[in-house]
């Protein structure tokens, strides 16, 4: 089963290196890995063409220009005949059995479009919390992806190459949503498959502090509607995305990302590191977001939390809530 991995990347000089060896110590290895550079301003392409002379089997394309995510992934798979197109971003780190987890299930059902699993938050500097989220499933999901619902993980899928042309790969026109809107079009045309396990290290990054905005997510969410809708209707996915260019021209328009309260970043890995069982980490990044006054009540409470033992804890909300 030839097998290509896809990293599309922009600017990812601190992390790329990680993102390759993670794919060089694969169980069971690619065939090759391809890394398009997205027109990168920084010493991402230097590293990636350093990197191609310790592994060979590794290929470079590069963007003159800057294209966006999903035209770059697009470019990967235009350029590999592999059966299989696995896609790993290029801040995150796949789990060494990741190709062995995953290949032998979608290689058994030709039905089967797509396969992924979910992962295993880690922060931005690379120290891993415990903490499995994101896309937790098991199974055939392809009925609940049909309802709109994203529940594989992006990064860590491997696709059939024949179902990603027959949807026409990445929309180029959409941004933040592109692999929701895939996953949409291959449950019309193929099955999709969670393993019910993670399958990378999943780097959460401050992005400048900055999230979706409101405008954005309602303008995703009112496409993603509609395309599911269309899709149930017998539309293909070519005919359901030009009766959706309306929508799409409405999306771009919205603007994408808004400011949000400094320390919610440390406040989001407290949480991660709390629930992965990481206690002392947990208490000083709930330290920092109360010193940077996010969330002050909660973050003090998560301090408290993390320092004490489990059962006295316990106890003390026990003894708290019968005084109340």
């Amino acid at each position: 089963m030839k097998t290509v991995v896809i990293t599309a990347f922009y600017n990812s000089e601190r992390f790329l290196r990680a993102t390759v060896e993670s794919v060089a110590r694969q169980t069971m290895p690619p065939d090759e890995h391809i890394l398009v550079d997205d027109a990168s301003t920084d010493g991402s392409l230097a590293l990636a063409e350093q990197l191609a002379v310790a592994y060979p089997y590794l290929r470079i394309i590069r963007h003159e220009t800057n294209h966006g995510y999903p035209a770059a992934l697009n470019t990967g798979i235009s350029a590999s005949e592999s059966e299989y197109v696995a896609i790993l971003d290029a801040d995150d780190i796949a789990f060494p059995n990741w190709m062995e987890k995953v290949l032998p299930v979608i290689d058994a059902d030709p039905r089967i479009g797509a396969v992924g699993g979910g992962c295993i938050i880690m922060s931005e500097s690379g120290l891993v919390t415990g903490y499995q989220t994101y896309c937790n499933a098991k199974g055939d999901v392809t009925e609940r992806i049909q309802n709109a619902e994203y529940l594989i993980l992006h990064p860590g899928t491997v696709f059939r190459r024949s179902t990603l042309e027959a949807v026409g790969c990445y929309n180029t026109e959409l941004k933040s949503i592109e692999d929701g809107d895939l996953f949409m079009g291959i449950s019309s045309v193929a099955r999709l498959v969670h393993t019910g396990e993670p399958h990378i290290w999943y780097r959460r990054l401050r992005r400048s502090q900055s999230r979706k905005s409101v405008e954005f997510t309602k303008c995703a969410d009112d496409y993603t509607r509609e395309k599911a809708d269309l899709l149930k209707q017998g539309y293909s996915v070519a005919q359901t995305n030009e009766k959706l260019k309306p929508f799409i021209e409405v999306l771009r328009a919205a603007p994408r990302l808004s400011v949000v309260a400094t320390g919610i970043y440390h406040f989001e890995m407290a949480f991660a590191f709390e629930f992965g069982g990481r206690r002392c980490l947990a208490a000083l990044n709930y330290a920092y977001a109360l010193l940077n006054g996010y969330s002050i009540r909660y973050s003090a409470k998560g301090v408290v939390r993390c320092i004490i033992p489990s059962p006295v804890w316990r106890f003390g909300k026990k003894i708290w809530n019968n005084s109340i």
